[in-house]
């Protein structure tokens, strides 16, 4: 590149920041929003144009700018199902982009094999390109931590609360021993996901400055609290008081009277009690049901740590529920939710699995590195269904050799905490990760089976099987789409399942 050419390129990159400075002057904060990385990258460009060049010498990085937007699209994926009208939006302005990028650096490489003085911009040093692609990321990353986000961890805790109230209503059908035991033990599970979402709940700073949207999780998460309280007490000796002193809330948010609310949720379910009473009118039971029903709703204020005010609960709940299914309604015959927190679900709706948050994670991961195996493993990972494990999700990592760079994550994140918690439970070593591809390479051709674990683009298709290659695997490429030799997935039957639905190599 000549000296004079070099210059003018370096002024144009000026005049196009200070442009862009001025045509965003009247923006509000809130329309555009950079973090301290951002501010840095900008400073970093300015630098670049500041220092000087050798003259006959050009850098072209065709990677900086279309690995982000690539990243992008990775990352918008996770919300294609839940939020399709953002999903497509987004989608858009990144396709417009990348085409633009494309452009600009085909007439920039034109202009400079041409030898010509030209007021063209590399794009990766285009200011005004930088600035778009940046503040994309920001609107993008804003949406998945605040609606995404919410509505993920709402779906999990109205879910939560489903189940519960399922498996209540079991354990009033079965109550031998064994069956109360494994009650209280799926109770324990489930309060062990409610701490999960309670945490990421606390990890989001977006919801939790939102009033409406933690008020309302803060209900949802306090009702499945409840839940779980009553599925102990009913099958189990542990004294109420205690029991109430125990709820998952307590020790996470501060300010709640959960006392209070227990109270609320006891009087909402006496009055379905109550509704329930009157289908039974003509029974010679229907005054005694209304006489103890209110009775509960008086000593509720007074008498609700004590464990004799449960057992009359629990005996009323069961009367009324049996003389119900004498008279033929068994459709009826249940304790119902509450209906501020009955909530239908479309059964085809799946929110927050364990392949979504292991794909939103991932997406994010690979922004921040731009490293090809997580970009493989997140192609992997849109292929599985919605069955898969932490555990085959742990595995897939090791064998990418991606679980340190999970685990070195400093975050309150689910995903993150529940691989930390399979790397203490298996800790594979990579030198048994090793040895094992080396089995798998020396298998003999005829008992070889391959599965197709992505498909990609032209531009993706080097990157990631130069990963593969880099990471020792046996596999194959075709058209398109590449193929893993199976046997790596052989102690993962939900991938197994998944990966054999799909069209194997071996079929062509």
């Amino acid at each position: 590149m000549g000296i004079v050419q070099s210059i003018v390129v370096r002024w144009n990159n000026i005049l196009e920041y200070i442009i862009n400075y001025f045509k965003n002057s009247d923006t509000s904060e809130d329309e555009i929003e950079y973090s301290k990385e951002d501010f840095e990258e900008l400073e970093k460009v300015v630098k670049n144009i500041n220092d000087p060049i050798e003259d006959d010498m050009i850098v072209i990085n065709k990677k900086s700018m279309l690995s982000k937007l690539y990243s992008l699209e990775q990352m918008i994926k996770t919300f294609e199902s839940a939020f399709p009208k953002h999903y497509f939006d987004y989608y858009e302005r990144i396709k417009c982009l990348k085409d633009e990028y494309q452009k600009s650096l085909n007439e920039y490489i034109e202009s400079y094999d041409n030898e010509s003085i030209t007021f063209e911009i590399d794009p990766d040093e285009d200011l005004g390109k930088i600035s778009e692609v940046m503040t994309l990321e920001n609107e993008i990353k804003k949406f998945i931590e605040k609606d995404y986000k919410y509505s993920t961890i709402l779906k999990r805790v109205q879910i939560l609360c489903l189940k519960l109230n399922i498996l209540y209503n079991t354990s009033i059908i079965y109550f031998r021993d064994g069956d109360k035991q494994k009650v209280v033990l799926q109770a324990s599970r489930a309060k062990d996901t409610l701490l999960d979402i309670i945490s990421d709940l606390k990890s989001s700073d977006y919801i939790l400055n939102d009033k409406l949207k933690r008020e309302n999780l803060l209900g949802f998460i306090s009702y499945a609290d409840y839940l779980i309280f009553k599925c102990n007490i009913r099958n189990s000796n542990l004294d109420v008081s205690d029991s109430l002193n125990n709820f998952a809330i307590l020790k996470h948010v501060s300010g709640i009277d959960h006392i209070d609310q227990v109270r609320d949720f006891v009087l909402e379910e006496i009055s379905n009690l109550l509704k329930l009473v009157e289908v039974i009118k003509e029974d010679s039971n229907y005054f005694i049901f209304l006489e103890t029903l209110q009775k509960l709703q008086s000593d509720i204020y007074d008498k609700v740590r004590e464990n004799s005010f449960w057992k009359r609960f629990f005996k009323a709940e069961n009367n009324i529920l049996n003389v119900i299914k004498l008279i033929g309604r068994n459709d009826i015959a249940k304790i119902s939710i509450i209906e501020r927190f009955n909530v239908e679900f479309d059964e085809k709706e799946i929110f927050f699995s364990v392949k979504s948050n292991t794909c939103l994670a991932l997406a994010d991961i690979f922004f921040k590195t731009n490293d090809p195996a997580v970009a493989v493993v997140l192609k992997l990972m849109y292929e599985l269904d919605d069955n898969v494990t932490y555990k085959e999700v742990y595995l897939i990592l090791l064998l990418f050799g991606l679980v340190d760079i999970v685990t070195s994550i400093n975050e309150d994140d689910s995903f993150i905490s529940n691989i930390k918690k399979q790397d203490e439970k298996y800790a594979y070593s990579m030198q048994d990760i090793e040895k094992k591809k080396y089995s798998v390479k020396n298998i003999e051709n005829h008992k070889k089976a391959y599965v197709k674990i992505l498909s990609a683009d032209d531009y993706d298709l080097p990157i990631l099987t130069n990963a593969l290659s880099s990471k020792n695997f046996d596999y194959i490429v075709s058209g398109n789409s590449i193929y893993l030799n199976s046997f790596y997935f052989h102690e993962m039957e939900n991938v197994k399942k998944s990966l054999n639905d799909k069209k194997a190599y071996n079929e062509f």
